[in-house]
């Protein structure tokens, strides 16, 4: 494992939550300081042109609600991160915690 990727991805339940509701926060990998505007979107493959995206708040907080019983894969990617997905229904009423590595940017002169 990365030494620097303190923090991992974790999918909960949450019985606070409706059916069809996935809620969740988005972190960084090293640090676990929130990640604010990170856009965060649900697809389903069965269904190409299907989605549903929010963007975090500024405590990288993120609700997506009326979402269909179906699977899909939930996606979380911002800038200076690499993006990261999970598989998810959302019928069962889960909490995603995305730990999200930073991505190191090479400057050019």
């Amino acid at each position: 494992m990365d030494s620097t990727r303190r923090f991992q991805t974790k999918v909960s339940i949450d019985s606070t939550l409706s059916s069809g509701e996935i809620a969740g926060t988005v972190v960084s990998a090293s640090t676990g300081a929130p990640a604010p505007m990170v856009t965060v979107w649900i697809d389903y493959p069965a269904h190409r042109h299907t989605q549903r995206q929010v963007f975090t708040d500024a405590e990288g907080n993120f609700r997506i609600k009326g979402l269909p019983d179906e699977r899909g894969i939930l996606h979380a990617s911002g800038l200076g991160f690499h993006p990261d997905s999970v598989p998810i229904n959302p019928q069962t009423k889960s909490f995603v915690r995305f730990a999200l590595p930073v991505t190191l940017v090479r400057l050019m002169y």
